[in-house]
C-alpha cells in the first residue's frame, strides 16, 4: 500500500510539472507576441492598442503591427485616432502596405490644417490597397450630414463581402449617428478611439451594438491622453472583450452567418423603429410644421424615416433590406 501511495504520488508529481511547463510555455509564448486571441470565425479583426512616442509619426510602429497582425491571421488591422501623428498623407503608403501584406487597414491621423485647427483624418483601405471609406473632421465634431457617416464594401481573401462603417471617437457618444450607420447597412462598424476610456465608454460601445444588431470594435492607443481599453461589443449586448492599459495586438472574429441570421430575424436595428412618433427630435418647431403634416404623422398605412433631407417615405409591408434600399436611394 505504502510503494501504491508513492507510485500515485509521482505521478501525480508529473503531472503538474507538465502542466506547469505547458502554461509557462503558452503565457511565455504570448507575451513574446504581445498578443491575445479572443475568437476565431469568418472574419478576423485585429485591434492595434499601440504605445504612442509623443513626436513622432508612429509610422514604422504601424507598419510592423500591420504585418504582424496579417502574420497572426488578420483579415483587418484596427489603429487608434490620430495614432499617426504627420502633416504628410499616408493613404499612399499605407495602400502600399495593405497590398503587400493583403490585410485591410483602418486608421486616423492627426495634423494642422491652414489655420492651425487639429484635424483628424480616418480612411479604410482593403487587402488591394483601395480607399473605401475616407473622411476628415476635427475630433469633437459631429457629422454635418448623413452623407458624412460613411459605410462601404468590405472585401477579404476568403471573398466574404461585409458592409463596413467607420466612426471617430465623439460620435460613440451619440446614438444619432450610430443609428444612422445602421439605417445604411453596417454589420461590423470600426471605432479608432483617442482619449480616456473608462467602464462607461465600454457600456456606451456595448449598447450601441446591441441596439443597432451589429459588432463594435474599438481600438484606443496608450498615450499621456489615452488609456488603452479597447473593447468589442457585439449584438447580444455582450463585451466580448476589453483590453487593458498594456499595449498589445488583440485578435477577435466575428461569424458573419450568425450575425445576419441575427439581423434578419431581432426586433432591433431598424425591424420595429416608429420614427414618425419622434420627429420632433429631428427638428425646429418651425421645421417641423413646414415638413409634416399631422395626417402623414397618423397615418398607419406608410413609415417615414427622418433623414437631414427630410421625409424618406418607406413602402409598408416591405421587409427590412427591401426597406433599407428605399433609405439609401432617398439619402442620395
Amino acid at each position: 500500500r505504502s510503494q501504491e501511495r508513492t507510485i500515485m504520488m509521482m505521478r501525480t508529481f508529473l503531472v503538474v510539472l507538465w502542466f506547469l511547463f505547458s502554461a509557462s510555455s503558452i503565457a511565455h509564448d504570448l507575451i513574446q507576441d504581445d498578443i491575445q486571441i479572443v475568437g476565431s470565425d469568418n472574419i478576423t479583426i485585429a485591434i492595434l492598442q499601440l504605445e504612442e512616442e509623443t513626436g513622432k509619426s508612429n509610422m514604422e510602429v504601424v507598419i510592423q503591427a500591420c504585418r504582424k497582425s496579417k502574420s497572426l491571421g488578420a483579415d483587418l488591422a484596427l489603429l487608434p485616432a490620430g495614432f499617426i501623428n504627420t502633416q504628410q498623407d499616408v493613404s499612399s503608403a499605407l495602400a502600399q502596405e495593405a497590398q503587400h501584406s493583403s490585410v485591410a487597414i483602418a486608421y486616423s491621423r492627426s495634423y494642422m490644417d491652414s489655420q492651425g485647427m487639429s484635424q483628424l483624418e480616418a480612411a479604410l483601405i482593403d487587402r488591394t490597397g483601395d480607399v473605401v471609406i475616407r473622411f476628415t473632421k476635427q475630433n469633437s465634431d459631429l457629422p454635418k450630414s448623413s452623407q458624412d457617416i460613411m459605410v462601404a464594401t468590405l472585401t477579404i481573401a476568403s471573398g466574404l463581402s461585409i458592409q463596413v462603417g467607420m466612426l471617430l471617437t465623439s460620435d460613440v457618444h451619440f446614438p444619432e449617428t450610430s443609428s444612422v450607420m445602421m439605417l445604411k447597412g453596417a454589420e461590423v462598424v470600426l471605432i479608432p478611439y483617442m482619449g480616456h476610456v473608462d467602464w462607461n465608454i465600454v457600456n456606451q460601445v456595448m449598447v450601441r451594438a446591441f441596439e443597432n444588431a451589429n459588432v463594435y470594435f474599438m481600438a484606443n492607443s496608450i498615450s499621456a491622453k489615452s488609456n488603452g481599453n479597447s473593447a468589442i461589443g457585439d449584438y447580444n449586448a455582450n463585451v466580448l472583450f476589453q483590453a487593458n492599459e498594456t499595449a498589445g495586438i488583440f485578435l477577435s472574429s466575428t461569424n458573419v452567418t450568425l450575425l445576419r441570421n441575427f439581423r434578419e430575424n431581432t426586433i432591433w436595428g431598424d425591424a420595429f423603429r416608429r420614427p414618425y412618433h419622434y420627429q420632433s427630435l429631428c427638428f425646429k418647431k418651425s421645421q417641423l410644421e413646414k415638413k409634416i403634416q399631422v395626417e402623414d404623422v397618423k397615418s398607419r398605412d406608410s413609415e417615414y424615416f427622418i433623414l437631414n433631407i427630410g421625409l424618406v417615405q418607406l413602402a409598408p409591408g416591405k421587409s427590412v433590406s427591401e426597406n433599407r434600399k428605399i433609405v439609401e436611394a432617398g439619402s442620395t
